[in-house]
């Protein structure tokens, strides 16, 4: 059961990216329901239900890691879960298990598609800077992208005796910055564009491909 319903918020979430607004803001809206309905009873033990698993990406980018914790956190906000970032860049997401799972899924999508594109920016621009710069500038962007789900009300909000517990056992979550700052303009530009365009759903192929460095 549990896996059916994974699977099908995750089809709930490709569908959020209709271009007809009204279809992908029910989609959306259909999807957060089920991740709260199989999340956590109001009744149910908070501390019993909340676990903290070690986030293995699907992509191995030794560029992109020092950027992982910081995709992963802006994510994982909108469905419902914390981040912590640890030593050498290890990413913790913590969370009831279902939002867990949708996290996971949106950030694979979302670094397959940005890792995807960097690979195709690094062989035309033939430059050492260009990683660096790129995924840089695609955190940004892709917080930038996914925060108005916070800020307009449409991203999940944790029950506030589950907030109340999270803030208790990790009282440092909430703050995550990679600390880098590359020179490379065109691996900047690459990465605001390609960062703008991700969507959550399966598969790597970005909508800006090809046309990132006209």
């Amino acid at each position: 059961m549990h896996d059916k319903i994974i699977e099908r918020i995750k089809k709930l979430l490709e569908l959020a990216n209709s271009p007809n607004e009204n279809e992908a803001k029910l989609a959306f809206t259909r999807a957060q329901d089920l991740i709260t309905k199989y999340s956590i009873n109001i009744t149910d033990d908070v501390e019993e239900k909340v676990i903290e698993v070690i986030y293995i990406p699907s992509i191995n980018s030794p560029t992109a890691r020092p950027f992982i914790p910081k995709i992963t956190w802006t994510i994982a906000a909108i469905f419902g879960c914390a981040v912590i970032a640890g030593d050498r860049h290890e990413t913790r997401i913590i969370g009831f298990p279902t939002n867990i799972e949708i996290t996971k899924f949106a950030t694979d999508s979302i670094l397959n598609q940005l890792n995807a594109d960097c690979r195709a920016g690094i062989r035309e621009s033939r430059s050492l800077a260009f990683a660096a710069a790129f995924w840089e500038s695609a955190a940004q962007t892709v917080r930038t992208k996914f925060k108005q789900h916070k800020e307009t009300g449409t991203g999940l909000i944790l029950y506030d005796h589950a907030q109340e517990f999270l803030n208790q056992k990790y009282p440092n979550l909430g703050s995550y910055s990679p600390g880098l700052n590359s020179d490379s303009t065109a691996g900047k530009e690459f990465g605001a564009a390609a960062g703008n365009a991700v969507q959550i759903r399966q598969g790597i192929q970005s909508q800006q491909r090809g046309n990132l460095l006209k």
